[in-house]
């Protein structure tokens, strides 16, 4: 029988946002949160766990089971209501049910994203801990500031010592600083010798590979080739306007061939693949100059800091 993780607090905030905070069945829309803040709505399997449960499938693997597409968010006497009678209320009638309720707050959803608040000074095992909170999240400008206030993260991961000198980078322009040219995520430098690294962030979620090309590969996708092509873009702005660069910049730094690192997606899509693993890593490991990284080995280099900091590795 497929064993069911632990209802998270992340997912059930996610359930109270999707829903609104009112419970999903037609007409109700019975509030979930009282006035003084105790949350009275309750997470409703569509599917249940225990194979006698009310429409219970021996199909359903434990990945469907434990996905935030199998709740619903129901008051009390409805969530009692669907499971005494699951032959009017069918598998797919809740998922219905699910898709047109949480529909009304979409946009609210879209807007409360761009109010996230990323925490600042988090400890090596607090960044880990926000990590696997949100490696799901697949906003850009999210990871864009945890980066921004926790810039050990990308030092960490890279062999020569770093330190962040600028973010939302302009190349090619008057100044490291000054608007005209492309925009970057992020521009590092080695803190002994001062040579320029520029950082391209993309997202956990953004697809390291496309369709299958021939029997024993795959091809990149255009969101991996794009951002290769674009960190590249850059590399050149930068060494074609070194001089007004560097002297039109309060920022010391060298440019002699600066290192590109980018940063995307998640070894998920690959690992239980041996024809996408070999394609992912035939193709990263043949850019010149350039570190690819996925999220995952990112924070997985945390971790492994963590434990040698606390002398738990083995």
């Amino acid at each position: 029988m497929p064993r069911r993780s632990p209802v998270t607090a992340k997912l059930k905030n996610e359930l109270r946002k999707m829903s609104g905070n009112k419970c999903a069945f037609p007409e109700c829309n019975n509030e979930l949160v009282t006035n003084n803040g105790r949350l009275i709505g309750e997470i409703c399997s569509i599917i249940p766990l225990r194979p006698y449960g009310p429409r219970a499938s021996s199909e359903i693997t434990e990945h469907e089971y434990n996905s935030l597409e199998n709740f619903i968010f129901l008051c009390p006497y409805h969530h009692r209501l669907i499971d005494i009678d699951p032959e009017t209320y069918t598998v797919k009638y809740l998922k219905e049910l699910k898709v047109n309720h949480e529909k009304q707050f979409t946009s609210t959803n879209e807007a409360e994203k761009e109010k996230i608040e990323i925490p600042d000074g988090l400890s090596i095992k607090e960044i880990i801990q926000f990590w696997e909170e949100n490696k799901e999240n697949d906003d850009e400008e999210f990871w864009q500031k945890m980066f921004s206030n926790h810039p050990q993260i990308i030092s960490c991961f890279y062999p020569n010592p770093l330190i962040k000198i600028g973010e939302k980078t302009y190349f090619g322009g008057k100044g490291i600083d000054n608007k005209g040219g492309n925009i970057g995520d992020f521009l590092y430098k080695n803190k002994i010798t001062g040579a320029v690294a520029i950082v391209e962030i993309k997202t956990p979620k953004t697809k390291l590979l496309a369709q299958k090309y021939r029997q024993n590969s795959y091809s990149i996708s255009k969101e991996f080739s794009g951002s290769i092509v674009q960190t590249y873009n850059y590399k050149m702005e930068v060494q074609r306007d070194f001089h007004r660069l560097k002297y039109g910049s309060s920022v010391d730094f060298e440019i002699i061939e600066p290192a590109c690192m980018i940063i995307i997606g998640s070894t998920n899509e690959i690992k239980t693949d041996k024809i996408k693993h070999k394609s992912f890593e035939l193709f990263r490991n043949s850019l010149n100059n350039t570190l690819v990284v996925t999220y995952d080995e990112l924070f997985e280099k945390l971790q492994t800091i963590e434990d040698l900091t606390n002398n738990n590795y083995h």
